[in-house]
């Protein structure tokens, strides 16, 4: 595309050159999130990606990041619902949580198709904060689900031809367990799928590290 830009670009007309420019900032994308799949991954195997706590507004981090999805949702006219009550607080580590609720987002627009809605809503269960990244998507088969949190994971292209890593979910859910957290999912195909990241409450992530500590010793 770039060589065909360089040198023919006058003889393109105004729509191809326009494909032509929308083609290279997805190949651009994609090889972004590469790269920072990778150097992620890369990061949490040799323990170099520390854990902070916070108290973290849980509405408005959801809402940050919808919104740099604002293009992609426009584009394939789906409709995410935020329905995470302001004033939730979440205490736990802001990147961590960023990272997983951003793949798991755009795991949902790849995977939808034009029209569709993306759901996401909190609530607690046996001191746990859970937040559920439903979609009305295409789904997934058993033989999907059961390398979806590994490495060796295939990447499949969108309802859009999307690309993507197959590196994602295995990071979020080895993200998550460095902070005693988890992440499941509940899928048939043709009728979506549904992530649940779960978050300790801080007494029991306390509770945790302490008998991590005496299992160590």
């Amino acid at each position: 595309l770039i060589y065909i830009l360089k040198n023919h670009r006058k003889a393109m007309s105004d729509e191809d050159l326009d494909e032509s420019v929308r083609q290279l900032e997805l190949t651009s994308v994609n090889y972004s999130k590469l790269l920072e799949d990778v150097l992620t991954w890369s990061r949490l195997q040799l323990n170099k990606v520390p854990v902070t706590h916070q108290d973290l507004l849980l509405k408005e981090i959801v809402d940050e990041i919808a919104e740099l999805y604002a293009d992609q949702l426009q584009q394939k006219k789906l409709w995410l619902h935020n329905q995470i009550e302001a004033g939730v607080v979440l205490h736990s580590d802001k990147g961590m949580l960023q990272v997983v609720i951003r793949n798991l987002i755009s795991n949902s627009i790849k995977f939808t198709r034009e029209g569709g809605d993306i759901w996401i809503s909190y609530r607690e269960e046996n001191d746990c904060h859970l937040i559920d990244v439903k979609d009305s998507g295409i789904g997934m088969s058993d033989a999907i689900l059961r390398t979806l949190f590994t490495n060796s994971t295939i990447s499949m292209a969108g309802t859009g031809n999307e690309l993507g890593t197959g590196l994602g979910l295995s990071i979020c859910k080895e993200f998550l367990s460095k902070d005693f957290g988890n992440l499941s999912v509940e899928s048939k195909e043709g009728k979506g799928s549904v992530f649940t990241v779960s978050i300790p409450s801080p007494e029991t992530r306390r509770r945790l590290q302490k008998d991590k500590k005496k299992n160590q010793v």
